[in-house]
C-alpha cells in the first residue's frame, strides 16, 4: 500500500524538523499556512466568506488575521467547513448508528471519529487516510521505528466505537505492518478483573491506555494481580499525574510517554521518557498560547480544515532552551487538563466497579447536543440529555430509545444490569456552583461503605 511507502519519509521529516532552530521552523509554517489559506479559498465556503469579508491575502495571511473558530462553531458550521461537498454532518451521523468498528471507512476512504470532550457537546470529525496517518506518526518520536517492531500492543480504553484513541492505534489495520504487529483491544467497559486476566494472557510488548488506567494498573502490578512487562507504555485521553507516571515507571520498568491530544487536532504533545514536561510539536502546527486557551491551527488537515481552534486548556510554557534535538519546539511545563471522576457502582454481583469518565466521553447517539450523568446511589443514575433544537416528536422518540438501548450496552457488559437508569430531557444543563465549570459526571465521588 503507497501509505506504508511513505512511513520512511515521514519519519525523516520529523528527525529534520527536530533540528530547525525556532525561526526556521516558523518561516515554514508561515509558507504552509499560505498553501492552506489558497485551498480553502477555493474549497471551503465557510473559510471562502471568511477571506472574502476580511480582505485576506492568502499569500500574505497570517493565523491572526482569522476569527476564533469555537466548537459549537465547527457544530454549526461543519458542513460548510469541510471541503468536499458530499462529506455533510449527516451522512457522518448515519454512519456512526451503524458502524461501531473503528477501522471501518466512511466510503472506503475517510477516517471519522467523535467526542464529547469533557464538556458533553458531542463533535464529530473527518480526515483522509493519509491525513490521519501523517496525524500519528509523531508517536514514532517516542516509540520504535525502524528496526524490528515489537509484535504485541495492548490497548486499554473504549472500543466499542469510533473514538480518536482506538482509531489511533488501530491504524495499522490500513497498513502492511498488521502481518506482523498484532494489537488487541481491551474495553474499558468489561469487568476490571477480566480486563486484567486478559493482560497476563496477551502479555503485551507495548501498552496504550488512558492516563487514569495506567495508575489504577500499576497498583495492580504491585499486588502481583497484574504480571505484565511491556517495553514501552504510551499514555492518552486524560491528564496523565505525576505519581502514576512514578509508580508504573518503577513497578513495570519501562519508560512512559504521555500524548497530548485532541479528536479535533490529533497529537500537538509529547512526553520524552523520564523527562519532565511535554513537547509542543509545531512543526505540523500554528499554536497560540494564551491565558486560558490554546489556539491550533492544523497544517496537514485539508478535508476538515481548522484555523485558530479554540481548545480550553490552560498551560505553562517552559523557559526556552537550546537543546540539540526540538530546537525549534516550545515546552509544556504544566499543562492543566481536566480529570472526571469515574462512576463507581455496585455490580450484580455485589462487588463495586466503576465506568470510566471517558466512555462516557465517548457517549454517543444521532441528535444529542449535550448530555450529562448524574450518579443518584451507588445502583441508580439519571442521564440527563440536552437535544439538537431542531429535531421533530418522531426524532426524539427515536433519540430516546437509542440512548436507552446504548446504556443497556454499557451495562450489560460491565455486569451492571441491576443498576438503574432515567433519562431526561432538558433545555439546561447546570454548572458547578463551586467552580462554575461544566462537569460531565456529578454525584460520583461517594464510595461503597
Amino acid at each position: 500500500m503507497w501509505l506504508d511507502a511513505c512511513l520512511p519519509f515521514w519519519k525523516l521529516r520529523l528527525i529534520r524538523n527536530q533540528r530547525l532552530a525556532r525561526q526556521s521552523l516558523l518561516c515554514r509554517n508561515r509558507q504552509r499556512f499560505a498553501q492552506l489559506v489558497a485551498y480553502v479559498a477555493r474549497r471551503s465556503p465557510y473559510y471562502a466568506r471568511i477571506i472574502r469579508e476580511r480582505g485576506i491575502v492568502p499569500e500574505r495571511a497570517r493565523p491572526e488575521d482569522f476569527p476564533i473558530l469555537t466548537k459549537s462553531d465547527l457544530i454549526e458550521h461543519f458542513d460548510e467547513i469541510v471541503t468536499e461537498p458530499n462529506l455533510t454532518r449527516e451522512r457522518i451521523e448515519r454512519f456512526l448508528a451503524t458502524s461501531r468498528d473503528p477501522r471501518d471507512l466512511l466510503d472506503g476512504r475517510y477516517v471519522v471519529v467523535h467526542s464529547s470532550g469533557t464538556s458533553g457537546q458531542l463533535t464529530l470529525c473527518a480526515y483522509t487516510l493519509r491525513e490521519w496517518t501523517q496525524g500519528w506518526i509523531s508517536l514514532f518520536r517516542v516509540l520504535p521505528f525502524l528496526g524490528p517492531l515489537p509484535r504485541r500492543t495492548a490497548f486499554v480504553g473504549a472500543t466499542n466505537g469510533h473514538f480518536a484513541s482506538v482509531s489511533l492505534v488501530s491504524t495499522a489495520h490500513w497498513l502492511t505492518i498488521r502481518h506482523f504487529h498484532r494489537t488487541h483491544l481491551f474495553d474499558i467497559n468489561r469487568p476490571w478483573q477480566e480486563i486484567i486476566d486478559g493482560l497476563n494472557e496477551y502479555r503485551p510488548h507495548n501498552l496504550s491506555c488512558y492516563g487514569s488506567i495506567l495508575g489504577m494498573l500499576a497498583i495492580e502490578q504491585e499486588r502481583n494481580n497484574l504480571r505484565i512487562r511491556p517495553r514501552h507504555i504510551l499514555c492518552g485521553g486524560d491528564p496523565l499525574l505525576a505519581h502514576d507516571r512514578e509508580r508504573a515507571e518503577r513497578v513495570f520498568r519501562a519508560p512512559v510517554s504521555d500524548v497530548y491530544a485532541t479528536t479535533e487536532t490529533m497529537v500537538l504533545g509529547l512526553s520524552e521518557p523520564r523527562r519532565k514536561g511535554l513537547l509542543l510539536l509545531e512543526d505540523d502546527l500554528c499554536i497560540e498560547v494564551e491565558q486560558d486557551r490554546l489556539l491550533v491551527t492544523s497544517l496537514r488537515h485539508h478535508l476538515m480544515p481548522l484555523i485558530r481552534y479554540a481548545l480550553s486548556d490552560s498551560v505553562i510554557l517552559a523557559p526556552q532552551e537550546e537543546p540539540r534535538q526540538y530546537r525549534g519546539f516550545r515546552r509544556i511545563e504544566r499543562l492543566a487538563g481536566r480529570r472526571e471522576d469515574n462512576l463507581d457502582l455496585v455490580n450484580e454481583r455485589g462487588v463495586q466497579d466503576f465506568i470510566h469518565p471517558l466512555l462516557l466521553v465517548e457517549f454517543y447517539v444521532p441528535g444529542i447536543d449535550r448530555f450529562q450523568v448524574r450518579r443518584t446511589s451507588l445502583t441508580s443514575l439519571v442521564f440527563r440529555v440536552k437535544p439538537r433544537g431542531n429535531l421533530t416528536p418522531a426524532e426524539l422518540n427515536r433519540l430516546l430509545r437509542d440512548v436507552r438501548q446504548r446504556w443497556r450496552e454499557i451495562l450489560a457488559q460491565k455486569h451492571m444490569q441491576n443498576v438503574r437508569y432515567d433519562v431526561e430531557l432538558t433545555d439546561e444543563l447546570p454548572v458547578d456552583a463551586r467552580t462554575g465549570k461544566f462537569r460531565l459526571v456529578v454525584g460520583s465521588t461517594a464510595k461503597a461503605a
